[in-house]
C-alpha cells in the first residue's frame, strides 16, 4: 500500500516535534516494517500531484492540509482513505470522496480540552491586561495603575459562547467557577437558538 503524508518541513531546533517531515508522527518505521511504501512530502502542490495516480492513503495535518479537491480525487483512482492527523476535514471535497468510496477520517476530540482551555486563557489574558503587565515585568518596571486601569475581573461578567458543541461546553464548564452569566448560540440547519 502506498501511503503519502504531507507535513510541514522540520525546522531547526524543532526537529523533535511529531508533526513535521522528520518525525512524521513516528509512522515511517512502523509502516515500512509492515511492507507499506511511506512517502513524506512538504509540498502540497506538484509533489503531491505526482503521487495521485497510485497512492492508497493520504495523511495530512489540520494546519498543513493536503487539499483533496474533486479534481485531485478523480486523479487518484486507488485512494481509499484521507486522514487528518487532528481535527477538521474541510480540506477534502466530501461529496467527491463519498462518490469515490474514499473514507475521510480525523482524530475527533483529540484537542477539545486544549482548545477550551486556550479559549479561557485568551479571555483571562484580555481581561487582566496581561500583555502590558508582562511587558513591564520583562522590562523591569511595574506601574500598577497602568496595568490595573485596563484590567477587569472575570467574575460576574456576561460571556457569549458561539457554538455549543464539545468545545463550547468545555469552555462553559471551565468558566463556571468564575460565577459568570453564560449566553450560548447554537446553530442548527434551520435555525439559530440563543440561550
Amino acid at each position: 500500500m502506498k501511503i503519502v503524508a504531507l507535513f510541514p518541513e522540520a525546522v531547526e531546533g524543532q526537529e523533535n516535534q511529531l508533526l513535521n517531515t522528520k518525525k512524521a508522527l513516528g509512522l515511517k518505521t512502523f509502516l515500512e516494517e509492515r511492507g507499506h511504501e511511506f512517502i513524506i512530502l512538504a509540498d502540497n502542490g506538484e509533489d503531491l500531484d505526482k503521487h495521485l495516480p497510485d497512492m492508497d492513503v493520504i495523511i495530512s495535518a489540520p494546519f498543513y492540509p493536503a487539499y483533496m479537491t474533486r479534481e485531485r480525487i478523480e486523479k487518484a483512482p486507488n485512494l481509499k482513505l484521507a486522514i487528518t492527523a487532528g481535527v477538521g476535514s474541510d480540506h477534502v471535497d466530501l461529496a467527491a470522496a463519498s462518490e469515490h468510496n474514499i473514507g475521510v477520517v480525523e482524530v475527533t476530540g483529540s484537542n477539545t480540552v486544549s482548545v477550551a482551555e486556550h479559549a479561557v486563557m485568551d479571555l483571562l489574558i484580555l481581561l487582566r491586561n496581561y500583555e502590558e503587565g508582562h511587558r513591564q515585568s520583562v522590562e523591569g518596571e511595574w506601574n500598577l495603575s497602568q496595568v490595573g486601569n485596563h484590567a477587569h475581573e472575570l467574575q460576574h461578567k456576561t460571556i457569549g459562547i458561539f457554538g455549543f458543541g464539545r468545545i463550547g461546553q468545555l469552555v462553559a464548564e471551565r468558566l463556571a467557577p468564575f460565577n459568570v452569566t453564560l449566553h450560548t448560540m447554537i446553530q442548527s440547519i434551520n435555525k439559530t437558538i440563543i440561550v
